[in-house]
This record gives C-alpha cells, sequence and structure tokens, in this order.
C-alpha cells in the first residue's frame, strides 16, 4: 500500500524513536530515502523522482515537518516563511524549495537529487 513520502518519513522516524535512538543521524537518510524508493518499479529514478516529487502535497509538507520535530536536528534554526515549528501550507517540494539555499537535503529535492545521481 502506498503511504506517500511524508507518511513515510514521518513513520521511519516514529520507529527511530520508539528504538529509543536519541542521534538524529537517520532523519537526512530518510529525507533521501523516501522519494528515491517511492519511484515505481520500471521507471528510470531521473523521470520517476521528476514525478514522485512534483506530486507531494501539503500533507507530505506536514509529516514530514512533524518528522524533523520529532528528530530535534540541532543547528536547525529559524525559517522567515514555512518554518518547521508551524503547520506548513505549501507542499513538500516547495517547502524544499524555500530551505534548498541552507540546507543540503532539500537541495537535493529541487535539484532533483542531481548529487545523490552524481549527474
Amino acid at each position: 500500500k502506498e503511504v506517500g513520502i511524508g507518511r513515510a518519513v514521518l513513520n521511519a522516524i516514529q520507529a527511530t524513536r520508539t528504538a529509543r535512538i536519541r542521534s538524529n543521524a537517520n532523519l537526512g537518510i530518510v529525507l533521501l530515502l523516501a522519494p528515491l524508493a517511492a519511484v515505481p518499479d520500471g521507471i528510470s529514478l531521473d523521470v520517476g523522482l521528476r514525478d514522485v516529487l512534483s506530486n507531494t502535497s501539503v500533507e507530505d509538507a506536514m509529516h514530514v515537518y512533524e518528522a524533523i520535530r520529532l528528530a530535534r536536528p540541532s543547528g536547525l534554526g529559524r525559517a522567515e516563511s514555512q518554518d518547521v515549528s508551524t503547520a506548513p501550507s505549501v507542499t513538500l517540494l516547495e517547502a524544499m524549495t524555500l530551505a534548498a539555499e541552507r540546507d543540503r537535503i532539500a537541495e537535493q529535492y529541487v535539484s532533483n537529487f542531481d548529487y545523490v545521481l552524481n549527474k
């Protein structure tokens, strides 16, 4: 059953907390793997990622924001618009676009994972 990127990220971080792992080290890994894992079989990552990322929703952003708050990464800081301490009003891709200049993982969402896929 498809759960969506946001829910997949939140489920993984909740599982991390349940296992009593206090580090947020896997937050970045989960944020990178969720879109890659969502690409359907038989579709190239390049094309599939573009579709997966362009179809993110506000609900995906809400789940990812909750996961980020749960993981409590250090050095997060505050954003002028769409801060993770508030409910997002934009899609996950739009939120990542706003954060891309200051966050390497967000930059991957915006660049269709250019660095991760070594393009």
